[in-house]
């Protein structure tokens, strides 16, 4: 069993959690490292963030608007956030070790207890006595609205037994643009209608038995391999990551479409941090991200 943090009745999670991005942290052994070790990231001397590069300031900033049920869940995050200490506030976004594959520690003076962000679409994990349910490409391959929405249900149970708030789920990308993808039985299909039918039934589901749904990967995630830069033992780049690359049409018309139910369901939305679009990091990227 995980340990269980409570959400307080005033906070809704769907409001916070685009407010307050989390990262694990792992420090390594700086010991063993070369005087060059992640220069690739940051070279001395430079605003370049990245070898990948980053994209022109998008102006005016898109600001945070809410709408019906929105608006109430915005101005409780706001206010939250506005009681937050400088330190508190590098707490929540940095994250803490823990049982859950993400975990954002507790702030007790504000009556908020921690998440716990927890895998997997198919079953809750890594975890004992849990069921594993059909893949999505598997259960997507029934067209049943209801089937699907009972199967992300059930599971959304077993999250909610195990202590977990977040659900990191359903999957819409790997959308399966190529049959090669090594991740594409987590997605529902390669039309992007059926997939974001899916997702909306799939976030009902999960989110109906108590746990907040996480839809991911955005945007452009059709491949396993080299999702991630490889590294020397030293922390220098041996191979870099990949770099998706489409057309306009297919990044704002195709692939996106089937992410767009979740926003009538107040879904949390999750991009891979290191996936690429000609060279620039999705979430270095002012219009992807």
């Amino acid at each position: 069993m995980y340990h269980h943090w409570l959400l307080p009745k005033t906070l809704i999670v769907s409001a916070l959690l685009p407010s307050l991005a989390y990262s694990q942290v792992n420090a390594g052994d700086a010991g063993a490292r070369s005087p060059d070790a992640f220069q690739w990231i940051q070279p001395a001397n430079t605003t370049i963030l990245s070898e990948y590069g980053h994209s022109p300031p998008v102006y005016p900033s898109p600001k945070i608007s809410g709408t019906s049920e929105w608006e109430t869940a915005l101005n409780k995050a706001k206010h939250f956030v506005s009681s937050l200490a400088l330190d508190e506030k590098a707490w929540l976004v940095t994250g803490v070790p823990g049982p859950c594959i993400g975990n954002i520690g507790p702030v007790l003076r504000l009556n908020f207890t921690g998440l716990c962000l927890q895998d997997g679409p198919n079953a809750v994990r890594p975890s004992d006595y849990v069921s594993v349910f059909p893949s999505g490409i598997t259960i997507a391959s029934s067209w049943d609205r209801d089937l699907i929405y009972d199967r992300f249900h059930d599971l959304g149970l077993e999250y909610k037994g195990k202590g977990a708030q977040v659900a990191l789920g359903p999957v819409g990308g790997a959308l399966g643009r190529t049959p090669y993808g090594g991740r594409n039985w987590e997605g529902f299909s390669p039309d992007p209608y059926l997939t974001g039918v899916a997702m909306e039934s799939g976030v009902r589901g999960l989110q109906d038995a108590g746990v907040q749904a996480t839809i991911k990967h955005w945007l452009l995630y059709e491949q396993e391999t080299q999702r991630s830069p490889t590294l020397y033992p030293n922390g220098t780049l041996e191979f870099s990551a990949y770099s998706s690359n489409a057309d306009d049409r297919t990044i704002r018309k195709s692939t996106p479409f089937s992410f767009f139910f979740f926003f009538f369901f107040f879904a949390c939305l999750a991009a891979w941090p290191l996936a690429y679009q000609y060279g620039i990091a999705f979430l270095l990227n002012r219009e992807l991200s």
